[in-house]
């Protein structure tokens, strides 16, 4: 009976995978296939949560909520990448607000970046460029893999 129940849970438990787009840039479509229109195009580093897949397609949360198609060859799940979440993010040389602005100062929402480490609450943080810079968490936005059981 107790394998039955675990077997039963398995079976309505859906998962999603955090992506990271690793092609210089990414068409996401409105469906699984490049039959489909184009509705968002994005750049390297952007991060996508995964909520389902077909024929090699994955169905993808982007940053704003809005739901997209991208074919598996433009992303990896071997990286960890983040977006600005709010208007504009100050860009630091060291992980706290003691330390100067960076070159370029300030980053705005959506910008993506790569995860390269972490100190405390911030994050130290590579642009497609291969400009490094450090960010705070909270003003980033990061995909996790989330579980949940459907009834």
């Amino acid at each position: 009976m107790r394998f039955i129940v675990i077997a039963l849970i398995f079976l309505f438990l859906s998962q999603s995978f955090a992506l990271c787009v690793s092609s210089d840039i990414a068409n996401l479509r409105i469906g699984p296939g490049q039959s489909f229109s184009v509705s968002l195009t994005v750049g390297k580093y952007t991060p996508l949560l995964e909520i389902g897949g077909e024929k090699g397609w994955y169905k993808v949360r982007y940053l704003d909520g809005s739901i997209h198609w991208v074919y598996n060859s433009l992303v990896s799940t071997r990286m960890k990448c983040v977006a600005v979440k709010t208007n504009k993010a100050n860009l630091r040389t060291g992980p706290g607000t003691k330390f100067p602005f960076a070159a370029y100062q300030i980053a705005d929402k959506y910008f993506p970046f790569k995860r390269i480490n972490q100190k405390d609450d911030w994050y130290n943080l590579l642009d497609a460029s291969g400009n490094k810079f450090w960010l705070h968490k909270s003003t980033l936005w990061r995909p996790q893999k989330v579980s949940t059981i459907k009834f």
